[in-house]
């Protein structure tokens, strides 16, 4: 009880009290979380905030043996489809099964955003995984482009390379004060994440976006190295997924760069 009264108190001082209570409240769970047991020896919480590159590293991690998927196991959203459509309890029944399918004898690995740290929280997830618990930090170098990426998903409702634009975006829809709210907000997410891996004792790495995309092979064997594993031989960059970058967002950054 202590330890989870711990992890507890630093999501609340890190992300927190009505972004947690919000995330809480949005959940369907039980009284008494069943325990995660049989974990295996290693777990891995990429922690990020969004358009950060989380998929691509998620899936480049995938491509080893020693993960099956690398995927936003907790998010609220996500454990709610998987409860209905499995007839599930709730969403602790549905993050149990979750990470069931996805973990392999010797790791098990999720992307986790502040919303996906909340629920792995009340799911019971984070106190029974502390002990083989590792992080890794995904930032970008380039925070702007992070924040027009933002404010071009929130209009167009295209948060995913797979999804399709409600909206076609041009240049006239540019509005500096959103791009400025998504960098703030960022920011303070980043800095809170981070610091949550801290607070608990634990060393957290942290990878740039760029960097991934430059060397990805590099990325991967330096988080297998992170967590005591073989280093792998081959990655493949191809990983399913499209770059939403186009001119929208070039033209919106020069505006944003002059002032405009």
């Amino acid at each position: 009880m202590a330890q989870r009264d711990t992890i507890e108190q630093a999501v609340l001082e890190c992300l927190g009290d009505a972004w947690v209570e919000a995330v809480r409240s949005s959940m369907t769970l039980p009284a008494t979380p069943q325990r995660f047991e049989a974990l295996p020896p290693r777990v891995l919480l990429l922690l990020f905030a969004s358009r950060s590159g989380s998929t691509y590293a998620g899936r480049l991690l995938a491509q080893t043996p020693y993960f099956n998927k690398v995927r936003g196991a907790f998010h609220p959203p996500r454990l709610a489809r998987m409860r209905e459509r499995l007839g599930l309890a709730d969403d602790a029944a549905a993050a149990h099964a979750t990470v069931a399918a996805d973990a392999t004898e010797r790791a098990f690995g999720a992307k986790c955003g502040s919303a996906g740290l909340v629920a792995a929280l009340h799911t019971g997830f984070l106190d029974d995984a502390f002990d083989r618990l590792s992080f890794v930090m995904l930032r970008r170098r380039d925070p702007l482009a992070q924040a027009i990426s933002l404010v071009k998903a929130s209009l167009t409702g295209r948060f995913f390379s797979r999804q399709h634009a409600a909206t076609r975006l041009t240049a006239d829809d540019y509005d500096r004060r959103a791009i400025e709210q998504q960098l703030a907000l960022v920011g303070e997410i980043n800095d809170g994440l981070e610091r949550f891996a801290q607070r608990l004792g634990k060393a957290v790495s942290v990878h740039y976006y760029e960097e991934i995309c430059s060397d990805p092979a590099g990325f991967v064997n330096a988080v297998c190295g992170g967590l005591d594993l073989p280093q792998v031989d081959r990655v493949s960059v191809d990983v399913g997924l499209e770059v939403l970058r186009d001119d929208v967002s070039r033209q919106w950054r020069e505006r944003y760069e002059a002032g405009q």
